[in-house]
This record gives structure tokens, sequence and C-alpha cells, in this order.
């Protein structure tokens, strides 16, 4: 087979892909939101940014392609800053001291600092994007290489099939020596190299391995070549996924500690500092730091966990990249609703009982604090308090606050199931799929080696797995359609896959299962046993790659395995017995003070003792402040509120050390879990609330 014959299919002709090229360039030269603010900051304050900080910046704006220098980006921190400053100033007249200083100076400097630090971070998503590529284009060149040992046609067969950082520097590779400003593809590849490089050494040194393979005259050295090349990269993968998985546990396990439990615990002991030390603790601060404050440090620190992963494997660049769903398709009323919208309208109609509850919650205490005097409206608010906290009272308002919790996460849960709807079932279909190709390929090639045409092999592969009673497996319906497009259609083997109307390949979205197939038809003029020892290099390949891959998985189950259950177990179930015993502590709290009220009524306690008004249960009932107290439907909200908020972020830490950033998975993903999460949450409070609740009805009828 000559060179020309594979070029058939990687050939990218100036006329349509090179177009379709130039379309995607001028995609990548528009401006996202924070190259629009640099450039503005830009102009708008013209300052040069500090040397240290240039050389910060510099490395990491070249490696991610932002359309930006780093003294636009210096400028966007100082502009962040003041302008941040400037809308926070008026909470320095509405808020205490020092509480005002700490928010005025503390969020303009956490907003200026996330400014400053994007391009370190935006290039540690495109590291890892560029990484979870490198086994599958050396993979793909590989690949090629095996049957036609031309290095250029290796690099322009990955580029066609790769979609990621890595394969968008190789499609522009081929175009810049199309258009001369590179004369070979090692020059081309040595401009380039100098970037990759930094993202993976591995990398480099396997695709300097592979131009060796043109050189070598007998096909046994050529093979030991490709089988060092492949070993090099994915052993490099190993060894850097083994330790970062050996570094991930001391953080999971300071994840549960610092970021759940304690918190959560901390939480318990609100209602008695409100209580007790009533001008010292204010519920505003209470809900903004567990609300924002420890979310965002969270957030922070897993976020910097994620971005040290090195490269692997991710599935989602298999198809061209699969991205979530924007809109709800109703075919029949040929209707596109938007996601996000629906999602906000259903989250909030649920949450309406809760949000009626908390503004009748706010008025109460606005009317009785504006049409009464001061200390009249202070007698008259606990009065409130002291019938809102009775058992029936209690529950239904507990009921109605908890919309407000099913009610958010009901809009997180919708927004993200419907985003992932089909995308990851797609995304699960290949991967099953690719597992299962290596059985059909291993089956395909047995039957060639009998010297067969590959139209008469499809069927005895058929019969194979007819025998092995897997015909509802992914490979069979493969096999089965090629055997049907060519019994039926009179279609050659090559047309049966890559018909543009009714090829298989259309419902097999693989670029990996195409790829492969692509280079099996194209060397069928060969003969059956050519074809036949391509496949069986071919599977060699994948179940070296399958092999690491499966050695990755293993060494991340511990880590997967804890953090699935601190999200969807200790997690709602710690937050569920904090919310719940935030009620039942002010619950009991107003049950003794009712019961010491009796008693001194009845005793008159105090006032017969040598004539003395002195009573230690009037001072003791004096410490009770209920009209200070937080509500503990507050309590409750403050709690429900975290636990989703720590849920989406572990979510995100769970997908991110797995697939990477991979959007499909993470909305499936905090989808599953946010519902399990919520639902323990719910079920775990009401058991708490209720349960108690005769314990408490006996302290109530202390006389």
């Amino acid at each position: 087979m000559t060179n020309n014959d594979f070029s058939n299919f990687t050939e990218l002709p100036i006329s349509t892909d090179y177009k379709k090229y130039k379309e995607e360039e001028k995609e990548l030269f528009k401006l996202n939101r924070f190259e629009k603010l640099c450039k503005f900051s830009g102009r708008f304050l013209k300052v040069k940014a500090p040397i240290f900080i240039k050389n910060k910046l510099d490395k990491p704006i070249y490696m991610s392609d932002l359309k930006v220098n780093s003294d636009e980006v210096f400028s966007f921190f100082l502009f962040s800053f003041f302008a941040s400053f400037l809308l926070l100033s008026p909470l320095l007249f509405l808020l205490e001291f020092p509480t005002n200083i700490l928010i005025i100076l503390g969020l303009p400097a956490f907003i200026a600092y996330n400014a400053l630090s994007y391009p370190v971070l935006y290039s540690d998503i495109i590291r890892i994007k560029a990484g979870n590529e490198t086994v599958n284009i050396i993979l793909y060149m590989v690949i090629y290489l095996s049957l036609n040992p031309v290095f250029e046609k290796a690099v322009q067969f990955a580029a066609v099939n790769c979609y990621g950082p890595i394969g968008k520097d190789f499609k522009k590779i081929m175009w810049d020596i199309e258009l001369g400003k590179y004369t070979t593809m090692e020059e081309a590849l040595g401009a380039y190299s100098k970037k990759w490089t930094i993202w993976n050494d591995e990398f480099v040194t396997s695709l300097i391995t592979l131009q060796m393979v043109g050189a070598q005259p007998s096909p046994e050295r050529r093979r030991e070549i490709l089988d060092e090349a492949l070993d090099k990269t994915l052993n490099s993968t190993y060894a850097k996924m083994k330790e970062y998985a050996t570094n991930l546990k001391i953080p999971s396990i300071m994840l549960l500690s610092f970021g759940i439990v304690l918190p959560l615990m901390g939480l318990v002991m609100f209602p008695l500092l409100s209580i007790f030390l009533t001008h010292s603790v204010n519920p505003v601060y209470l809900v903004l730091g567990y609300v924002i404050i420890l979310p965002s440090f969270l957030w922070w620190y897993l976020d910097r966990l994620i971005s040290k992963r090195p490269s692997a494997f991710s599935h989602s660049e298999k198809t061209g990249g699969v991205k979530p769903n924007k809109y709800i398709y109703l075919p029949k009323l040929k209707l596109k609703i938007p996601i996000k919208l629906t999602a906000i309208l259903i989250g909030l109609i649920i949450a309406l009982p809760g949000i009626f509850y908390c503004l009748q919650l706010y008025f109460d205490y606005s009317y009785y604090h504006t049409n009464y005097p001061p200390q009249e409206a202070k007698d008259k608010w606990r009065t409130y308090c002291l019938t809102r906290y009775g058992k029936d009272v209690i529950l239904r308002d507990v009921f109605k606050a908890i919309f407000i919790v099913w009610g958010v996460a009901s809009a997180i849960i919708f927004y993200c199931y419907f985003r992932s709807k089909k995308k990851y079932e797609l995304e699960e279909y290949i991967r099953k799929t690719e597992e299962d190709f290596e059985v059909g390929l291993f089956e395909l090639q047995s039957s060639l080696t009998q010297n067969i045409p590959i139209e008469l092999a499809v069927p005895n592969v058929l019969n194979k797995y007819e025998r092995m009673n897997k015909k509802g497996s992914p490979m069979y319906v493969f096999f089965d359609k090629i055997y049907s497009c060519i019994t039926q259609l009179s279609m050659t083997f090559e047309q049966a896959l890559f018909n543009e109307e009714v090829g298989v390949l259309k419902d097999f979205p693989s670029s990996l299962i195409k790829s492969i197939m692509k280079v099996i038809s194209a060397s069928l003029s060969k003969g059956p046993m050519i074809v036949s020892n391509a496949a069986r290099n071919i599977i060699s390949y994948l179940k070296k790659t399958r092999d690491i891959e499966n050695m990755i998985k293993d060494l991340l189950q511990d880590v997967i395995s804890n953090l699935n259950v601190q999200t969807t177990f200790i997690l709602p179930l710690i937050s569920g017995i904090v919310a719940s015993i935030g009620v039942l502590i002010v619950q009991l709290l107003q049950s003794i003070s009712s019961a010491l009220a009796r008693i001194e009524k009845i005793t008159s306690f105090g006032a017969n003792v040598g004539g003395s008004s002195y009573s230690p249960l009037s001072s003791t009932l004096s410490l009770i402040k209920l009209e200070e107290v937080m509500p503990p439907t507050i309590l409750e909200l403050t709690a429900g509120i975290y636990l989703i908020e720590c849920a989406i972020i572990m979510c995100i830490f769970l997908v991110g050390i797995q697939r990477g950033f991979d959007e499909v998975s993470r909305d499936h993903t905090i989808a599953k879990n946010l519902t399990i999460a919520v639902i323990f949450f719910t079920i775990i409070f009401f058991i708490m609330v209720i349960v108690f609740q005769p314990i408490i009805a006996r302290v109530s009828a202390i006389h």
C-alpha cells in the first residue's frame, strides 16, 4: 500500500477544512469576559506591572493563549479592587466597627486577588485538558505508524481525531506547513514543543522517539520504537497520578474535619451565644460566614488541589468534546426552553412558602419595634417568640422554612440534570463501547487469520457474539449494522462504516473507534492477513492503554469513595443533626424559662425572704433573653444552604480528580449527589425534631 492510500482519510482540503479551520480561528480570537475587562482596565488606567508580577504572569498567559498582557492584567487587578471598594463603601456607615472595615477591605482584596491569579488558574485548566489528551495523541500516532511509518501523516492523523488544546495545535501545525510558515514537520514541532514541554515533558520525548520510526528498516525495530514511545507516555502518566493520589489522602481528611465537621459543630453554639451574649453575636455575620466566606475558602482550597492534577484520561475529548445542553427541546410543540431560566422559576416556586415565612417574620419584628416603645416592643417580641416555639407552631415553621432549602436545591438539581441529560449517557455509552471494542476487534482479527475477506469475517464475529450470549452488547449492534449495510444495501465494508447517510459510525460517536476503523479499512487492499496483523497490533496498544487507565482508577478509588460518602452521607447527616439541635436548644431554653417563671410565681421565692426583693430565679431568667435569640429557622436555613454549597464544591472536586474539567460529568454528579444529600438532610432533620418533642413537652409540664 502506498503512502497516498492513507492520505485519503487524513488530508485536509483547503476548500473545505481550511475554511472550517479559519472559522475556528476567528472564534479563538474572540475576547472572553476576563480579556474584555483587562483590555478596558488597560485603556483606563495604563499602569505598568511590577517586574515580579510580570515574571509571574507572562508564562501562564503564554501557555493559556490569553489575548492579554501582564500590564493589562495588573491594571484589571487595581481596577477591580478600587471599583469593588467604591461599591461597598456605603457599608462603612451601615455596619458596625470592625465588621465594616473587614468587609470593605477584605472583599475587594479577595476579588482583586482572583483577578490577578486568573491567568495562573486558567493556565492550569488548559494544562490539565492538554494532559488528558496526550495519551490519545500518542496512541493514534502509534496505531497509524504501525501500518504506515510516515511521521508527517501520523501527525496529520492525530490532528484529525483530537480536539483538545494539543489537537488544535496539531491542526495549526498542518496549516502552518501548508502555508509555508514552517518548511518541515520537525521545525514546526520544535516551535510548539516549547509549550508542550512545560505541559508534559514525556509527551515531547515520545514524539521525538516516534520521529525515528521512518528511518528503521525492519518491522521488528519499528515495533520496538512504537512500544517504547507508548510505554513511556503511559508509565509517566501512571507515576504522576500515583503520586497525586497519595498526596490527596491528607487533604481529603482535612476537608472532612475543617470543611464539614468543625464548622457545622460550631454552628450548634450560636443559639446559646445569641442568648447569653446578645450584643456580641449578630445573626447576619453568621449567615455571611457560613453562606459566603467558608464556602469561598473551601472552593479556593479545593480548586488549588484540582489545578495540581497531572495528565490522565478523559472521555470527554473522544467525541470532539461533549458539551452540556443549554435548552430543553420539545419537538412536538416546536419549543426551545432555556434551562437556566426554567430552573430559577422552579426554584422560586418551590421556595415560596419559606420566602413568605421569612417575610412574615421580618414584618412582625418591624411592626413591634416600629409601633411600640423599645421596652414594650421587647416584651411583645418575647411573647411572640414564646408562642412560636411551641410544639405545633415550631414544626409548622421549620417545615415552611425548609422550602427555601428545597427551592435552592431543586433549581440547582434541575439545572444540572437537564444540562447533562442524554449527554452523560452518551459519554458512558462511548466508554462502554470502547471497552467492548477491544473484544470485538479481537474477534474480527481471529476471523481474518483464516485469510477470508472482511465482508465474510463480519458474520463470523456475529456468530461468536451470539454463542457468547452477547447480542445486546454495543459491539454486536456495531457489527450487525455493518452486516446489514453490506447484505441489504450492497455496500463495501468501508462504505458501511463511513457513508454519510447510513454509515454505522454515525451512531457510534467515538473518535477512537472511528480512527481505528479508518486504519483498518484503509489497509484492506493489502489483504486479510495484513489487516489481521494490523488489528493484532492495535489490540496490543489498546490493552496497554486500558491497563494503565484501570490502574489509575484503582489508585483514586479510595479518595473517590471517601468523597462520595462525605457528600451523600456524612455531610447531610451532620447538617441535619446540627440544624435540628439548634431548634431543640431554643425550644428547651424556652421550656426551662417558662417552667422557672411558673415556679417563681407559685412560690413567690425571694419576695418573702427577709423582705428582700432579690430572686436567684429572676436573675437566671434575666440571662435567658429569648427575645434576642436567633430564630431556629435561620439556623436551619444556614445549615441547609451550607450543605448545598459544600455538596456542590465536593462534587466539583470529585469530578476534577477523576476526569479533570468535564462539565457533563460534573453536572451529572452534582444532580445525583445533591439530590441524595438534601433528601437525607430532610429526613434526619425532621426525625430529630419530632423524636425529641415529647422530652421538651415533659420539661414544659414542670410546675
